[in-house]
């Protein structure tokens, strides 16, 4: 993806500077990606293969509280990543670029900073769209079909991203706008969050009714 927040701001990179880099390379080396469809995979896909929801079921009674019960707790593991990602970063900055003043600036924030919080923004909002989207899979698929599966569609969402006409309807089309400096990162960053809440509704809902039709 067309990203490089770091190589860009050598020389004089801030410390949120250098935390919207480390979002920007964990996105595009899709390490994060892969590892959280596995997790969400595994949290609801394994139970349903092994019947080991059944317990659920039968504590609980109500399916959708028990999707979105697990659907939460994903939410906010992922949002917990990402303060821990953030806070990391700066202590890292301050711990050891700080010291080299050729790729440092030594401050905690410049005139960037609205984009660089935006890319940030932007990249848990993707993640978030992650979960929802691998949550919605995982009620069909088992674990290892729900990672492969996710890795074809992001590379589809890749794609998508740089096509005229389309790319709107690609989440990471939003994430490319944020990395651009362009006057439309504000716009761009709203209108994402609205597309996430939407994808979160839909997926939900349509997740919901799938497992509350499912034979367990």
């Amino acid at each position: 993806m067309r990203r490089s927040t770091l190589s860009a701001a050598t020389g004089n990179i801030t410390a949120i500077g250098f935390a919207s880099a480390m979002f920007q390379m964990s996105q595009s080396m899709f390490i994060f990606n892969v590892i959280l469809s596995a997790i969400i995979g595994r949290s609801l896909a394994s139970e349903i293969e092994n019947k080991s929801i059944r317990l659920y079921i039968n504590q609980i009674g109500i399916r959708k509280l028990i999707y979105g019960g697990k659907e939460l707790a994903l939410l906010i593991f992922s949002v917990f990543i990402d303060i821990l990602l953030v806070l990391t970063s700066i202590v890292f900055y301050y711990a050891v670029l700080v010291h080299n003043p050729n790729v440092a600036s030594g401050i905690f924030y410049d005139s960037n900073v609205s984009m660089e919080v935006a890319q940030i923004i932007c990249n848990c909002m993707f993640w978030l769209i992650t979960i929802f989207l691998v949550m919605l899979m995982a009620t069909r698929l088992k674990t290892l079909v729900c990672v492969g599966v996710y890795m074809i569609l992001y590379i589809i969402m890749n794609l998508m991203s740089y096509i005229d006409g389309i790319k709107y309807l690609s989440p990471l089309h939003y994430i490319v706008v944020t990395s651009s400096n362009s006057s439309q990162i504000a716009l761009s960053t709203m209108i994402f969050l609205l597309y996430s809440i939407c994808a979160g509704i839909l997926f939900t809902h349509i997740g919901i009714r799938k497992i509350e039709k499912m034979d367990l």
